[in-house]
């Protein structure tokens, strides 16, 4: 679950656009308190949305406009490698859709352009402590991820969930609107170690 609680009864969008003239009907899930939140240069908006009990959490990287996903693709990983500690406490209301996405990698084509060939080759692979006459035909990472109002569902079934805390918000700070009304790029990280990054260019469940 995430650490700061999301609702859905006071979402006022219902469209997510997936083009500049295209839109979908999707469900917005709505948080408003404190989030470290980052302005990348002109190009894009990052923020952390922790899960609970310090595992992890979601980082958004929003582009400004609909047209600059590919932009933003282009200097993702400088965007990655941005550290939590440059980022500013700020008093975010937010609107983010809630999504599913799929994933299947064939690792065997990554592994290969690492240069790990021979487990591949049925004459030349040595697991014979495993078996005799083994190997390796294809490896594949096939991932599910659910992200709602209660936190991320993964292939496991296994939530990362939030709680209910909220911190005190002073009621004179300014209200920093990140409303997720168009593709964006995520990303999880446990530990600070980054597991997993999407693209989501149409939000639906």
């Amino acid at each position: 679950m995430w650490n700061l609680k999301f609702t859905k009864e006071v979402a006022t969008r219902t469209k997510f656009f997936t083009a500049e003239e295209a839109s979908v009907a999707s469900e917005y899930m709505v948080s408003r308190s404190c989030y470290k939140y980052y302005r990348y240069k002109t190009l894009a908006r990052r923020l952390e949305i922790k899960f609970l009990l310090d595992e992890g959490g979601m980082f958004v990287v929003l582009p400004n406009t609909r047209e600059e996903l590919a932009e933003v693709d282009d200097v993702i990983d400088e965007i990655l490698n941005i550290s939590v500690e440059d980022y500013q406490d700020a008093h975010v209301e937010i609107e983010l859709p809630e999504f599913k996405l799929s994933s299947l990698v064939d690792f065997k084509t990554v592994l290969q352009k690492c240069g790990v060939r021979i487990l591949f080759q049925a004459s030349e692979a040595d697991l014979s402590e495993l078996a005799e006459d083994l190997h390796v035909d294809a490896i594949f990472q096939k991932v599910h991820l659910k992200i709602d109002e209660r936190g991320l569902e993964t292939t496991k079934k296994d939530p990362l969930q939030w709680n209910n805390k909220v911190p005190f918000i002073l009621a004179t700070e300014k209200i920093v609107e990140f409303i997720v009304e168009h593709s964006f790029i995520f990303f999880i990280k446990i530990e600070d170690v980054v597991v997993f990054v999407g693209r989501v260019v149409n939000a639906i469940l």
